[in-house]
């Protein structure tokens, strides 16, 4: 089962909300990372008020694949933000084939969570999690 399948946000359970699938009679024993194929970089950006540890107002965690100076492969997953960790997949392909250096970081922030649909009072966290991938890919580049 993939991780996207394991937690795919709020669903109903046994008559539980709960943020994964598995059931009351279930148990994870094992979980199965692959490793990373040469060519592989990431970094885990995470925002959060002064003197708090827990919670994020948002985070990012990205997993790039250089070939020849060229992202062939990204993965770009915010935290914080929705009721489950949220894959950007446009952003993922924005980057495929691109260099990592100049701009880059800028043109890919601008394009994340395009379709975000935030509450009243949490609508800053669009613009600290687009600030958080432009940090990321920024770190990677350097």
């Amino acid at each position: 089962m993939s991780l996207e399948a394991l937690i795919p946000g709020d669903v109903l359970i046994d008559g539980r909300v709960q943020s994964h699938v598995l059931r009351s009679n279930e148990i994870l024993t094992e979980i199965v990372i692959p490793p990373a194929k040469p060519g592989s970089i990431g970094t885990f950006q995470k925002v959060r008020p002064r003197g708090v540890w827990d919670f994020a107002i948002a985070s990012v965690a990205l997993s790039l694949r250089i070939e020849g100076g060229k992202i062939v492969d990204s993965r770009v997953i915010f935290g914080g933000i929705a009721v489950a960790p949220y894959r950007e997949r446009a952003v993922e392909a924005f980057l495929n084939g691109k260099t990592l250096s100049g701009e880059l970081p800028a043109m890919a922030a601008a394009r994340a969570l395009g379709n975000a649909a935030p509450l009243k009072y949490n609508e800053h966290k669009v613009e600290v999690a687009r600030g958080a991938l432009a940090s990321g890919l920024s770190a990677l580049a350097a």
